[in-house]
């Protein structure tokens, strides 16, 4: 099994897959096309579309059968500070809007193209770059992977793959907590839309919503109560103790080196991409919660400063194991 070596990916990265699934072969088909399915990378994570809508993608938990199920283009002009931003802020902007089943299949029939406000996953890519001013094809709104694959503005990256640990492969087939988040995340965008708006697609749309009826404040917040949403903190704790235990982290492990210190640098890692964006999003609602003292905003607040207390207690935590091994 392959791997990609999250180490080399750039924000703005593209990663192209198919799969052996009757539906990834029929997209390869239909588009005439290598490969079916695509993703971007925005640090720390990928985006992507597929059926259940909008969300982020641990890359970690990619594993491919050979070679040629993937592939990892980057822009050839090396992006500005500028535009790397404009790419994460509207790719995350998109996370929990709704798969559009018509325009993935317009973007190859060319019928009656009139692009809603849900995506599909290379119109997610190709709306990403032109946020930040660069046109990868022709038609941002209805594009197929294989046009992305085309782009005469990408080429494709050197050795980003790895033949995966056996610590890897083991990663990567645990119970994936982050689905169940987003899970949460798209009941509680669910059930606002039902109540308040049906153009409410994404956190963006609801902040916009909110700022327009505060009286909706309340009901809004009981919704993301109700689903979970705001359990993401404790949610970690009480599914993964051992990330927050030198004691549980090796009884996890065996007290085994080799995956101790894969899950101490792959905890390292992800804590060194998230905390920033974190970071940026207490400081949103902080700013927001200024301006108007909404409970919505207060439990975003709350929310953000147990993730930013989880990542430094996770962090502790991987540092012990490093220095219990190297004695």
């Amino acid at each position: 099994m392959y791997i990609i070596d999250r180490d080399l990916l750039q924000i703005g990265d593209v990663v192209l897959t198919s799969a052996s699934t009757a539906l990834s072969k029929g997209v390869r088909t239909f588009t005439k096309s290598d490969y079916s399915h695509a993703m971007i990378w925005v640090g720390g994570t990928l985006i992507h579309s597929d059926g259940g809508g909008v969300y982020s993608k641990n890359v970690d938990r990619l594993l491919f059968p050979a070679p040629d199920r993937v592939r990892v283009l980057r822009c050839k002009e090396q992006l500005t500070d500028e535009q790397m931003l404009s790419i994460i802020t509207f790719a995350r902007s998109q996370v929990g809007k709704l798969y559009s089943v018509k325009d993935a299949i317009n973007a190859k029939l060319k019928l009656n193209r009139v692009a809603n406000q849900k995506q599909f996953c290379s119109r997610l890519v190709a709306q990403s770059y032109r946020n930040a001013g660069i046109d990868l094809v022709d038609n941002a709104d209805f594009c197929s992977p294989e046009e992305i694959n085309s782009s005469e503005l990408l080429y494709e990256v050197e050795n980003y793959l790895n033949f995966a640990t056996s610590s890897q492969i083991e990663f990567s087939n645990t119970v994936d907590h982050n689905e169940e988040i987003q899970r949460n995340t798209m009941t509680m965008l669910e059930n606002i839309r039902e109540a308040f708006n049906p153009s409410i697609q994404t956190l963006s749309d609801v902040l916009d919503h909110l700022n327009n009826h505060p009286e909706h404040d309340r009901p809004i917040t009981d919704f993301a109560i109700e689903s979970g949403y705001f359990n993401h903190a404790e949610y970690d704790i009480l599914k993964n103790p051992w990330r927050y235990s030198d004691t549980l982290f090796l009884e996890h492990t065996n007290n085994d080196e080799s995956l101790s210190l894969y899950l101490a640098g792959f905890i390292e890692n992800i804590g060194n991409d998230i905390t920033t964006t974190h970071l940026l999003e207490l400081y949103k609602y902080q700013e927001l919660y200024k301006k108007t003292p909404l409970h919505f905003y207060f439990e975003h607040i709350r929310l953000y400063k147990q993730l930013l207390n989880s990542h430094l207690l996770r962090y502790d935590v991987a540092n012990s194991i490093r220095g219990h091994f190297s004695v």
